[in-house]
């Protein structure tokens, strides 16, 4: 597998095409499920934004998570 992202990096034509692999991968191997939480959902809406981006300290206050529990959510203590 490693090998193959690999190889289709290099052979991307382009930096965007190359963070779309790199997104497909990560994507592939995670464990987590994003539709399942709505801080992230809403994050990642408030990223696709183009013409108006918020830095992510921005949206984390917006969630209200503290910036720990919003890259875990799923840590309990």
């Amino acid at each position: 597998m490693a090998t193959d992202l690999r190889d289709e990096l290099l052979y991307a034509d382009s930096i965007e095409a190359r963070f779309q692999i790199l997104e497909k991968y990560i994507l592939m191997k995670s464990t987590f499920s994003i539709s399942s939480n709505r801080a992230v959902q809403s994050a990642l809406v408030s990223l696709q934004k183009v013409d108006q981006r918020e830095s992510i300290a921005t949206i984390v206050d917006r969630v209200n998570l503290s910036a720990k529990h919003f890259v875990h959510p799923d840590d309990g203590d």
